[in-house]
């Protein structure tokens, strides 16, 4: 802690600010924003079961597209973005 604090006070005034911002983002990312879009990776691989047993009768594009909405979307989420992009 009193290193990251002395680091701050070493950088300009701009710099600090900029970091501060981007810890604040970090943070929120890994304690609210990652945990929230695993819990909807899981809802949604529960989910696609049923949504597959609908959208199967329109074909293959159909549940592709289930696949995408409901597993993909959230794994990208949470897997590829980077650390603190919103």
């Amino acid at each position: 802690m009193t290193l990251v604090a002395s680091f701050l006070l070493l950088a300009g005034p701009s710099q600090a600010n900029s970091r501060i911002v981007d810890i604040a983002a970090a943070s929120f990312d890994v304690v609210i924003l990652r945990p929230c879009g695993l819990a909807a990776l899981a809802v949604g691989a529960g989910l696609f079961l049923p949504a597959t047993l609908l959208t199967a009768p329109n074909g293959r594009r159909a549940v592709e597209q289930a696949w995408n909405h409901f597993v993909t979307s959230p794994a990208e989420s949470v897997l590829q973005r980077g650390l603190g992009d919103f």
